[in-house]
């Protein structure tokens, strides 16, 4: 889990350091930033929605809790 962390993290600065320049020259500074703060908007309520709380729960609690959410097919 850490290891695709760390690779979601990466890519993401990835695709931001390729992105930023040229749509700074494209969109202007204000545009550029508003477009990602509306991505991270919109990735925050996916988060909230869609992942489930796993604080204070033990590892068996969570397996139990994943496989009888909709998320895994059988």
């Amino acid at each position: 889990a850490v290891g695709m962390a760390l690779f979601a993290n990466w890519f993401a600065n990835y695709l931001i350091a390729l992105t930023f320049l040229p749509l700074l020259t494209k969109l202007g500074m204000s545009l550029t930033f508003f477009m990602y703060a509306l991505i991270t908007l919109i990735a925050c309520i996916f988060v909230y929605f869609c992942i489930p709380e796993t604080k204070g729960k033990s590892l068996e609690e969570i397996e139990l809790m994943v496989n009888q959410d909709r998320f895994i097919q059988k």
